[in-house]
């Protein structure tokens, strides 16, 4: 017994430490406060944080990465290490058309990442089309509807959007209208991080950020909620919206 007990005091221990350096990466990439309770390291962040500090706050949790996750806790945005959490089977990534020459019944998500991607190639000028990064888009869109699933298996994105974002005059560097994902996320279901960006490959991951911050979204991009996901927020409850930079020909944003 008394093994047992060492045992477990020393498993404590280890996590007690693993959370103490995740809060100290935390304090430094947007954190506001951070607890540890029940095998739980708990980080409430700023409002919006960006993908580059969210890649460093992920890769302070060393081999817990796969226990990591972000989402929201009432008005909250919170990161999350659940050092109890069993680790489920990597979900595949998928890939537009990558069953080419099989026989297959309809896929409406294909579809509707196909119709996005006309859309957009319909409003910017040839000149001004980058069609790697459309082809990017086009996947990481793909995988995320297909495969991200919240920590439970919930429905992780409520809605989502392909557009351009006009270059200010002022930029003489950006030669071309920057492609923009969004996507917003269910409140309170938590998403795992690593396989967010995962999912999102190298060309969407680069330059984004994640806020709940309403006051970040352009009047003009209206991503709905569900009737169930309007109820949670009605009480409270806040939603995650996701943009990120699609990058294109030599690693540029489109």
């Amino acid at each position: 017994m008394a093994e047992i007990d060492q045992s477990a005091q020393s498993a404590q221990s280890a996590r007690q430490q693993m959370h103490d350096a995740i809060a100290e990466a935390v304090t430094k990439n947007g954190g506001v406060e951070s607890s540890f309770s029940n095998g739980v390291s708990k980080h409430v962040m700023q409002n919006s944080i960006s993908f580059s500090q969210l890649r460093t706050v992920l890769a302070a949790t060393k081999g817990n990465d796969e226990k990591a996750f972000l989402g929201t806790l009432k008005d909250k945005l919170v990161f999350s290490v659940n050092f109890n959490f069993e680790t489920a089977e990597p979900l595949k990534v998928g890939m537009v058309g990558n069953n080419a020459g099989k026989k297959r019944g309809r896929d409406v998500n294909e579809e509707v990442v196909q119709a996005a991607v006309e859309r957009v190639k319909r409003g910017v000028s040839q000149e001004d089309m980058d069609n790697t990064a459309l082809e990017n888009a086009r996947n990481a869109l793909y995988s995320l509807l297909t495969s991200l699933r919240g920590a439970r298996g919930e429905v992780a994105i409520e809605s989502w959007a392909l557009s351009f974002k006009k270059t200010e005059p002022s930029n003489a560097k950006q030669q071309r209208p920057q492609l923009i994902l969004s996507s917003r996320l269910t409140p309170a279901v938590a998403i795992h991080l690593k396989t967010l960006f995962r999912l999102m490959g190298p060309n969407c991951r680069q330059d984004g950020m994640l806020t709940i911050d309403s006051g970040m979204v352009s009047n003009g991009l209206n991503l709905p909620l569900s009737e169930h996901a309007l109820t949670s927020e009605e009480y409270g409850q806040r939603s995650l919206t996701m943009f990120a930079t699609v990058m294109g020909n030599n690693g540029l944003s489109a």
